[in-house]
C-alpha cells in the first residue's frame, strides 16, 4: 500500500459509493483500454488556459492516450440528466397549469363583466364614472383571486411536502416561487 485516499464520491450521487477502489499508476494500465483513463484536475485557473496545459502534459507522457477535456460541471450535468427529467416534467406541467389557470381567470372575469354589462350601463347613465366601475370590478375579482391564492398556496405546500424527494436542485417550498406565481396570477 502506497497511500490511502479519503472517501471519494466516484459514482453518481444516487448510487452507493462505499465500495473499495484500487488506484494504479497510469504506466501499469497496459491491460486496460486507453479510453478508460480519467484524470481529475483541481485548479483555480481558467478552464481554457488549463486545458491546453493538461493536453500538453498528457500527450508528452509515454502513454498514447487520446485526450478529451471536460469541465466537471458538464460531466456532473450529463451524469445526472436522468435524475433531472422528473424535475423538467414537473416544471413543464406546472407552466401548462399556470397558463390554463390564467386563461380560466381571464374567462371568469370576462364572463362576470359581460353578465353585468347592463348594470354598468345603468350606473353610467346615472352618472357613475367609468374608472369607479373599473375599480369596483377589480376589487371584487381581487377578493376572489386572494381567496383562491390562499387556498392554492396551502394545498401546494401540503402536496410539495409529500413530493419533496423529487426536487434535488431547488427548494420547492421557496417563498420566491410562491410569490412569483401568485404575482403572475394577480397581474392577469
Amino acid at each position: 500500500i502506497i497511500g490511502i485516499v479519503e472517501t471519494v464520491q466516484d459514482k453518481p450521487f444516487f448510487m452507493d459509493s462505499r465500495q473499495h477502489a484500487l488506484y494504479f499508476p497510469a504506466s501499469q494500465w497496459h491491460w486496460m483500454s486507453s479510453n478508460h483513463v480519467i484524470y481529475v484536475v483541481e485548479s483555480n485557473r481558467d478552464y481554457s488556459s488549463l486545458s491546453k496545459n493538461i493536453e500538453n502534459a498528457i500527450s508528452g507522457s509515454e502513454l498514447n492516450v487520446p485526450v478529451k477535456i471536460y469541465p466537471l460541471g458538464k460531466v456532473v450535468k450529463f451524469a445526472t440528466f436522468t435524475q433531472r427529467i422528473p424535475l423538467y416534467m414537473v416544471s413543464f406541467f406546472g407552466v401548462i397549469a399556470l397558463i390554463i389557470s390564467a386563461l380560466g381567470i381571464y374567462g371568469l372575469v370576462s364572463y362576470s363583466v359581460q353578465e353585468r354589462s347592463k348594470e354598468f350601463g345603468i350606473r353610467m347613465a346615472l352618472g357613475a364614472m367609468p374608472n369607479r366601475i373599473f375599480k369596483r370590478v377589480l376589487s371584487q375579482n381581487f377578493e376572489r383571486i386572494t381567496i383562491a391564492s390562499v387556498v392554492g398556496i396551502g394545498l401546494s405546500i401540503l402536496i410539495l411536502n409529500q413530493a419533496n424527494s423529487m426536487f434535488s436542485e431547488i427548494n420547492p417550498l421557496s417563498i420566491l416561487n410562491f410569490l412569483a406565481v401568485t404575482l403572475f396570477v394577480f397581474i392577469i
